[in-house]
């Protein structure tokens, strides 16, 4: 996933004070909460994009009351948002 929003965004992903979970090396789970800092946006606007027919949804996964977050998807998402 080549772009320069995608570059710069990672490195403030890393700042997200360290409550996400590293699965592979470059693979890391979020909460609603590592989302919400890493757009910059209310966890209530995370929340909205994961409600049924959103246009826009938000790439996650649903465990039990929990949402989970993978960074790459959420990059790739947002990503493909650019104007």
């Amino acid at each position: 996933m080549a772009g320069g929003l995608t570059n710069e965004l990672e490195p403030l992903l890393d700042n997200v004070g360290g409550r996400g979970k590293v699965m592979a090396s470059n693979e890391t789970i979020l909460t609603t909460q590592d989302v919400a800092a890493l757009l910059r946006v209310p966890v209530s606007w995370v929340y909205d994009r994961l409600r049924g027919n959103v246009r826009d949804r938000l790439p996650g996964y649903k465990l039990g009351k929990y949402w989970s977050f993978h960074r790459l998807e959420v990059l790739a998402w947002l990503d493909a948002r650019k104007v």
